[in-house]
């Protein structure tokens, strides 16, 4: 396939390397001439030399031709309007790289529809929603990856007081926003239907907005969990995105961070927080803290040497969990030998979502579940005659449940009366037996 990549940073160099690697075509832009010319010499890919908002540069490096368009440059601005032109003169699929709240947040305008971009990508975002995943409960990241964090997937244990118990699904008065995704029953994953039942011990996977959730599951709870203690080193870009889906009804959160103006920024987004002024590499403090009694401690600065060495020191002295922020991807394999529980690499994880992106077909299986009984699949909406109906009305096995609506940008949790509509994107969960039969039906 013909990708190409805009900007020759360290994200899109890495990533640039990776897609050659698979065999691909690709064609990197970059506005800097010496570093175009080295990278021509070095890698073995096409390099154009230019401004990826030009017209003529993109014609240049034959966008027309072009399966997937990344932009991926520092500047917001750049990217968006890049991948916007490349989209309109031909690229199959467009990628914009942003950082920046203010073009993710906003309810109320998507800068994503306004610029006909099909995605937009935040390295930063992927790492604090992997970290997240890590510290919550494993299997949300597929979930929270599609919904770019607008979603949260958590499980809890059914309390045998509650009054959801021995009753079907379809005559409960759940939030019209949460949805249960699966139940684990005495070691058996169950995909519910309207005529499940929920029993005393279940253990049931919840997905919906994340306050919305967190005051639900209080109702279906055998007991209040003690919150955990989490410590966070650094208070950047990837620790405040952390933090903010970190529920403080279910961790105690503390950050250190040396900066004093960040410090004050970070108290004033995270009442929650505890927020320390100090060096955290610093043996007496990190003592003075009590560390020892985290059940994370999670390194996130800019310096992989100070991340992986203070995980250590904290490990040492006795915190359940370690989590390291690792920039240089050829890190990570050397983290479990040396101790540490997990290690995140912005630009592993990114490569991973372009890779993805460019296998066949428009269906990926994104997550097991069950230990393997089941899956989560994303999944392209190209069946014409099911266009405009009701899910409630598309004859599914029991085993079979969509889970999320990616449309025009926004996420929607579906209910049996949403109707589906061309270029929907379906995150499905379903037994492995039925996920070719799933790709038949929803694939046209």
């Amino acid at each position: 396939m013909n990708v190409i990549i805009a900007g020759a940073g360290e994200v899109g160099t890495y990533i640039a390397e990776r897609v050659a690697e698979e065999a691909h075509d690709v064609t990197l832009i970059e506005t800097d001439a010496a570093k175009s010319e080295e990278l021509s010499n070095t890698l073995d890919v096409n390099v154009v030399c230019g401004s990826a908002s030009s017209v003529e540069v993109l014609k240049k490096a034959r966008v027309e031709k072009c399966d997937l368009f990344l932009s991926l440059t520092a500047n917001e601005e750049v990217n968006l309007v890049s991948a916007s032109v490349a989209g309109h003169l031909g690229a199959a699929k467009t990628i914009a790289r942003i950082e920046d709240a203010v073009f993710r947040n906003d309810p109320g305008f998507s800068y994503q529809t306004h610029f006909g971009v099909d995605e937009m990508f935040s390295p930063q975002m992927f790492a604090a929603l992997e970290m997240t995943s890590f510290i919550r409960n494993p299997g949300s990241l597929a979930v929270e990856h599609f919904a770019q964090g607008t979603v949260v997937m958590k499980q809890v244990i059914i309390n045998e007081r509650s009054k959801y118990i021995e009753n079907k699904l379809s005559e409960l008065d759940f939030p019209k926003d949460v949805r249960i995704a699966c139940i684990t029953r005495n070691s058996e994953l169950i995909i519910p239907a309207g005529d499940t039942f929920l029993q005393a011990g279940d253990a049931v996977v919840l997905i919906g907005e994340t306050e919305t959730v967190s005051e639900f599951q209080k109702h279906l709870e055998r007991k209040k969990a003690e919150s955990q203690k989490v410590v966070i080193l650094g208070g950047g870009h990837i620790a405040l995105g952390l933090a903010r889906r970190l529920n403080p009804k279910d961790f105690r959160l503390t950050i250190i961070e040396q900066d004093v103006s960040r410090c004050e920024k970070l108290a004033s987004e995270l009442p929650f927080a505890t927020i320390l002024q100090g060096d955290g590499t610093r043996l007496d403090l990190l003592i003075e803290e009590h560390v020892e009694t985290a059940a994370f401690f999670i390194t996130t600065t800019a310096y992989d040497e100070i991340n992986i060495m203070s995980a250590l020191q904290v490990k040492k002295l006795g915190a359940k969990k370690t989590l390291v922020l690792i920039h240089r991807p050829d890190f990570v394999h050397l983290i479990e030998d040396l101790g540490i529980d997990h290690a995140v690499s912005p630009r592993a994880i990114m490569a991973r979502e372009v890779l993805t992106l460019l296998k066949k077909g428009k269906e990926r299986s994104l997550a097991d579940m069950g230990a393997g009984e089941a899956e989560i699949m994303e999944l392209h909406f190209r069946n014409e005659a099911l266009t405009g109906t009701e899910l409630k009305d598309i004859p599914l096995s029991k085993n079979i449940l969509i889970l999320l609506i990616k449309r025009d940008g926004k996420v929607i949790i579906p209910s049996g009366n949403t109707k589906l509509k061309e270029k929907d994107v379906l995150l499905i969960i379903c037994k492995l037996m039925d996920s070719k039969k799933l790709t038949r039906l929803f694939g046209g």
